[in-house]
């Protein structure tokens, strides 16, 4: 498996003003430099902030099953193995997230 993501580890929670760690604030979707952004899309972000630890290892986990089809496929399914190779924008993602992109 690729090297882990150097980000704070998870659970983060979001207390409706910051997202917090164990050791601390993470981010403040409440940014007041930004002035077009509501108080409701704040706190929505928030929210998808705060979840992004979990998000990037349940997509990890979808990425392993993806892959585990996908080699199965390739040996006896050739319509199969195809539609695989449109999950590739997984792997994308999680590099991203890792900073690998």
């Amino acid at each position: 498996m690729a090297e882990q993501a150097k980000h704070t580890p998870g659970p983060w929670e979001y207390d409706q003003f910051l997202v917090r760690a164990k050791i601390g604030i993470i981010a403040d979707p409440f940014c007041e430099s930004v002035p077009a952004i509501s108080p409701r899309e704040m706190a929505a972000n928030g929210c998808l902030i705060a979840t992004a630890p979990e998000l990037l290892e349940a997509l990890r986990v979808a990425q392993q099953n993806i892959d585990m089809l996908a080699d199965w496929a390739n040996k006896n399914d050739p319509i199969l193995a195809r539609i695989g190779k449109r999950f590739d924008a997984a792997e994308l993602l999680i590099a991203k997230a890792e900073g690998k992109e």
